[in-house]
Parts: C-alpha cells; sequence; structure tokens
C-alpha cells in the first residue's frame, strides 16, 4: 500500500512533468505565433506584388 510519502512524491513528479509540458507547450505557441506574422507579412508582400504587376501590365498594354 502507497503511504503518504509515496503519494506526494507521485504528486510532486506529476506536477513537475505537468509544469515541464506546459513550458513546452508556450515555448511552441510562441514559435507558432513568429512564423503566423511572418507568414502575414508574406502575404501582405505577395499581394503587394501582384497589384504592382497588374498595374504593370495594364500601363504596358495602354503605351503600346
Amino acid at each position: 500500500m502507497a503511504t503518504n510519502d509515496d503519494v506526494q512524491q507521485q504528486l510532486d513528479e506529476a506536477l513537475a512533468r505537468n509544469k515541464e509540458l506546459q513550458d513546452k507547450l508556450d515555448q511552441a505557441t510562441k514559435h507558432s505565433r513568429q512564423w503566423e506574422e511572418r507568414a502575414k507579412a508574406n502575404k501582405s508582400a505577395a499581394d503587394e506584388l501582384e497589384q504592382l504587376k497588374a498595374e504593370h501590365d495594364k500601363n504596358r498594354q495602354g503605351s503600346g
């Protein structure tokens, strides 16, 4: 039968593991947010490039 000390040790180990996993999750979430921001910036730049290409093509057709 488990003693109070055994149960306390198991609880302490479980809490430590829980903290470790929470820290890893927080780190992964932070990293994910960084990539999300980069993706948004890239999308914005790609949209701007497409707009400039369209304007350029329109100007070439109008002057040709």
